[in-house]
């Protein structure tokens, strides 16, 4: 089983930070939260800090675990840890090539096929959406 790690980025208008996968990469232009493969030897925070580190440019001050979902992908099996990204330092930028996109609930739940009458699912966005914490002062964020 592969352990991913992920995390969730809200600005202060709301919105949710994901990206676009590369061309050559597995699953290559689906769009997810950032995030990547925990190494050999890796806890999951020290994972998620080194892929935010590698993809946007940013340090994370303070994360928090959110939940763990076994997931199937068409030919592997995954562990999906998702954090909620609660301070970091640095500016977001996409240092692998991938383009970056703030969306709001509606557009998340649409880019990833969640159903919108999933109560569970639309509960954790409408949780995490209304219960956030700034993550960065800047008004543009």
């Amino acid at each position: 089983m592969i352990h991913v790690v992920m995390g969730f980025v809200i600005n202060q208008k709301g919105h949710i930070l994901i990206e676009q996968r590369g061309e050559y990469q597995y699953e290559s232009v689906a769009w997810e939260l950032p995030g990547g493969k925990v190494e050999p030897g890796e806890t999951a925070l020290v994972a998620l800090r080194r892929e935010f580190e590698e993809e946007l440019s940013i340090e994370i001050v303070q994360a928090k675990p959110l939940l763990q979902i076994p997931y199937d992908s068409q030919d592997r099996k995954m562990l999906l840890d998702i954090w909620l990204i609660e301070q970091f330092s640095g500016q977001i930028t996409g240092l692998e090539g991938q383009s970056l996109r703030w969306v709001n609930k509606d557009e998340f739940i649409a880019f990833f096929g969640l159903a919108k009458t999933d109560n569970e699912t639309d509960k954790i966005l409408d949780d995490l959406l209304k219960n956030r914490t700034r993550c960065i002062q800047d008004k543009n964020f």
